[in-house]
């Protein structure tokens, strides 16, 4: 059943992983956080450097995919759950004004500061607020979430959608859903999440006065992704200093993401482009 992650939990853990997060994915200006596309066959680099780079070109094209996939958003965009604003600037510098909504208040600083440096700072307004509470944000013609909408409770989320969109609108995604069942559970736990199903998606879509138009699955040509998080947590592994009990944690992350990795491959996760246009 679908709910909504709580914030009290979600917020502390992206605040106290910030730093981690503008290592492992930097150094912008456009820093993402979610699924990059790489083949399941990518060679990570030994070299801690290069491997940033690998990660980073692979969510770059995760953005160029979805750019094809989806094209032009309109002139107003909402980018609900924007991380660290990648995508919002990335949207940005393809001429859209973009809200860039975020739960997390140390975010704030971080994405108008990397918007003033990619010399968009004037087309991105970084808000505080959560996906379910949207109507204080005006008229958009797209509302966008890469990686986020794990964390959406999605029947209150499309309701809201419907609210700020232009008459023709659309919902775009980018995420993670099930293939399995019994890998929800470990999923929710790692991130603090709330994973669905297609199923799932589609009718809180049809319900709030959606229809799906497009769908394209990426999840083979991201598998490799996990790959190189997978060699990341091992190369820090050896420059942290970590205490037993942080190793454990790290040691239970990598494992995690070998399972991930496997999962893309054998129809356990499936890494999805939704549209929904408001009808």
């Amino acid at each position: 059943m679908t709910r909504r992650a709580d914030l009290d939990v979600v917020v502390p853990w992206y605040e106290e992983k910030t730093s981690f997060l503008l290592d492992k994915y930097g150094p912008g200006p456009r820093v993402h956080y979610h699924t990059g596309l790489s083949p399941a066959s990518v060679e990570p680099s030994a070299d801690r450097g290069v491997l940033r780079r690998q990660l980073y070109w692979s969510q770059e094209r995760m953005m160029w995919r979805c750019d094809e996939a989806w094209g032009a958003l309109g002139d107003r965009v909402l980018d609900v759950g924007c991380g660290l604003g990648g995508g919002s600037i990335f949207w940005a510098e393809r001429g859209a004004k973009v809200t860039a909504l975020t739960p997390v208040p140390s975010h704030l600083t971080w994405v108008r500061e990397l918007a003033d440096e990619a010399l968009v700072g004037s087309a991105v307004e970084v808000v505080l607020g959560d996906a379910h509470d949207l109507g204080r944000f005006g008229a958009f013609d797209a509302v966008v979430s890469m990686g986020a909408s794990n964390y959406f409770d999605r029947a209150a989320h499309f309701r809201e959608t419907a609210t700020v969109l232009r008459p023709g609108g659309r919902v775009l995604m980018e995420d993670t859903l099930l293939g399995r069942p019994e890998l929800a559970a470990p999923f929710n736990a790692y991130w603090s999440a709330n994973i669905g199903w297609l199923d799932e998606y589609d009718a809180a879509a049809t319900a709030a006065g959606f229809e799906r138009v497009s769908l394209h699955e990426v999840t083979v040509d991201a598998a490799g992704f996990w790959k190189l998080s997978v060699a990341w947590s091992n190369a820090m592994l050896a420059v942290d200093h970590l205490d037993d009990a942080g190793r454990a944690r790290r040691h239970r992350s990598i494992d995690w993401q070998r399972r991930i990795f496997a999962a893309y491959l054998d129809g356990g996760f499936r890494n999805l482009l939704l549209e929904y246009r408001l009808k």
